[in-house]
């Protein structure tokens, strides 16, 4: 093979070049990506989302049919179940929302694993409609929120000025999303409307009368909203007294339009003489992000996010947006955008580092750059064996590759300190030199990069933690490739740039 790489040289490199770039734009297409591995945390979170304005008893009622289908799994041990917002907290949130807290049996008496009961409560839910799943795990869920957020994976943010343009921009993202046929679980809560009392001031009116928008905002919030006006003790007991329209009354348009509103002359008018009003649909929340109003379209990506996204995109179009009006895709997919340039900035100033010392050691500006072309190689293995696995891309890669670039130029550096001895010390040729080292490193490169692969087997088949699972894989792929190419490949590099800058370096000897 050695022989075979040093007389084809352009062939090899642009055979390995091909390897790079395939796997490279192969993996974020195929392999999901999630910030953290799952693991098994004995316990799942279903959060349950209907339309707005639905009423805490049909809300429980569906609820309930929830909860007996789960109950039937013989692997659930009990379950929570909350609807709207938790009890003493600040935390708001509709009675069209719920959470169902599932306490799963140990997992040496569980016949199916997480997994697998989340794919099968699916399909058993499938069949609710008007409601929206999402499937965690609690950890997994706080984990994925403080990243991303927003209460799910993925998120498709539209905003701008007007909140009816702004629906139906929610609209079509919506359609366009499910059209891909890449996700699932869509949520567009701009859809669903929700009748409200629309109040307008008639300001020319109020100013005959000497009413300000203050006064009025005062006496609609006393009749709205209530207040205390007045308080006493009865039997040692303080007792407050409220003050505020009936229920009846406070929706009913009729007596709103007759509301005796009072002057600053002690006077009152009826509230349709100062105001218009009328009843409207309009969406359940105003939100915004940046000081700018939003509406956030929640999904589930099926497969590969970043494939998805860029499929999404692709169906939206560039001419998708009006003036004044932007697209955000937030949730974990903004998180890991964010992360690989992180990354990708780590691993550079790793190389730098490991270039300077190499510099310091072999006293050249180009062997340290041959060393370094091993950490490219090594992850074509790591490519192919993400590919093979279909491992998620996560944190656990990442650390892993940022591992590997510090084990991948040990054999490099072994090699090549071995023939510039043989090369100094004995008087070998280029060639010859070459072929002895490979000769004489061949076992010392074997034992410590098969030492290293079998210590992480157990790890990479799924015996430990599956944390562990993922950076275990990315090493043993890497391993692989870096033996093969430590013994085949850089000696062809090494030979290469010899060549070329040892024959600069004896002419400009000449020269002077």
């Amino acid at each position: 093979v050695l022989r075979f790489s040093m007389s084809h040289k352009t062939g090899v490199v642009a055979v390995l070049m091909l390897l790079f770039l395939l796997g490279g734009s192969l993996l974020p297409m195929t392999n999901k990506a999630n910030m953290l591995p799952t693991v098994d945390e004995g316990a799942l979170l279903f959060e349950y989302d209907m339309r707005p304005g639905v009423s805490l008893k049909e809300s429980g009622k569906v609820a309930e049919q929830l909860v007996h289908v789960i109950q039937e799994n013989p692997n659930v041990d009990n379950i929570y179940l909350r609807i709207g917002s938790p009890e003493d907290t600040y935390y708001v949130e509709s009675v069209n929302r719920g959470e169902l807290f599932i306490k799963l049996t140990d997992k040496k008496h569980r016949t199916e694993s997480v997994t697998q009961l989340i794919n099968g409560f699916k399909k058993q839910f499938a069949t609710f409609d008007g409601l929206v799943i999402l499937y965690h795990q609690p950890t997994q869920e706080n984990i994925d929120e403080s990243f991303s957020g927003l209460p799910a994976f993925f998120g498709i943010t539209v905003t701008g000025p007007n909140l009816d343009t702004l629906a139906r921009l929610a609209s079509v993202v919506e359609k366009t999303a499910n059209k891909t046929g890449d996700f699932n679980n869509i949520i567009n809560n701009a859809k669903y409307l929700v009748p409200q009392i629309d109040i307008t001031p008639n300001r020319s009116e109020m100013a005959r009368f000497g009413i300000s928008a203050f006064d009025l905002y005062q006496e609609l919030s006393l009749a709205f909203r209530g207040k205390v006006v007045a308080r006493f003790v009865k039997e040692q007991v303080p007792v407050s007294v409220f003050l505020r329209l009936p229920a009846k009354d406070r929706n009913n348009l009729k007596k709103l339009e007759h509301l005796a509103i009072r002057t600053p002359g002690g006077k009152y008018i009826p509230l349709n003489r100062l105001a218009h009003i009328q009843m409207i649909n309009a969406l359940p929340s105003i939100s915004h992000l940046n000081g700018e109003r939003e509406l956030t379209v929640v999904a589930a990506p099926k497969g590969n996010l970043f494939r998805a996204v860029k499929k999404l995109k692709v169906s939206l179009g560039a001419d998708f947006l009006p003036d004044g009006y932007n697209l955000q895709i937030r949730g974990q997919y903004q998180t890991l955008i964010k992360t690989l340039k992180s990354f990708s900035f780590v691993i550079l100033m790793a190389v730098v580092l490991i270039y300077l010392i190499l510099y310091l050691q072999f006293n050249s500006v180009w062997q340290p750059f041959v060393i370094l072309l091993k950490i490219p190689l090594d992850f074509i293995g790591v490519f192919i064996a993400l590919l093979i696995t279909r491992e998620q891309l996560n944190i656990s890669v990442a650390l892993g590759l940022l591992t590997l670039i510090g084990v991948s130029v040990n054999n490099a550096i072994i090699l090549i300190d071995k023939v510039n001895r043989l090369r100094k010390e004995e008087n070998y040729g280029l060639q010859d030199a070459l072929t002895e080292a490979v000769h004489l490193r061949t076992r010392p490169i074997l034992m410590t990069g098969l030492t290293t692969i079998i210590a992480l087997l157990p790890a990479a088949v799924g015996l430990g933690s599956a944390i562990h699972q993922p950076f275990a894989i990315t090493i043993i792929g890497g391993m692989i490739t870096g033996i093969l190419f430590s013994l085949n490949i850089i000696p062809m590099f090494y030979a290469a740039f010899a060549g070329r800058f040892e024959k600069q370096k004896i002419h400009k000897s000449r020269v002077s």
